[in-house]
């Protein structure tokens, strides 16, 4: 072989030796650009759970409020309605217990057959 073929030999070597170097350069930032991207998709994938279970807590925290707040309204109802009951009876206990004396006392005195 002549010089000029091994110079011409040897340049091609170089120059496949800078290749492979860079190539290996190349894999070496895909490697960490793998990384990177997965490092990152996790992140997201996290803070996505933490929105959606802030989300769901909120919607479930809202709901427990509105059924509280319908039954405090309906306990409300139902307490008045009760309480009314209440003083009607009483009414009706005061008018019997009245009607009752009135009729024992006639009775006692011998007011029977005026009654």
């Amino acid at each position: 072989m002549s010089e000029h073929s091994s110079s011409q030999i040897e340049k091609v070597v170089n120059i496949l030796v800078d290749v492979e170097g860079n190539l290996d350069e190349v894999k070496v930032g895909i490697e960490q650009k793998k990384h990177e991207l997965r490092e990152l998709a996790r992140e997201a994938a996290e803070k996505a759970r933490d929105q959606v279970i802030k989300e769901v807590t909120e919607s479930m925290q809202k709901a427990l409020d509105e059924t509280r707040s319908e039954a405090e309204a309906e306990a409300e109802k139902i307490l008045a309605k009760s309480e009314q009951s209440i003083k009607e009876l009483k009414k009706k206990i005061d008018e019997r217990f009245q009607e009752a004396l009135d009729l024992v006392s006639k009775r006692v005195l011998g007011e029977e057959g005026e009654a």
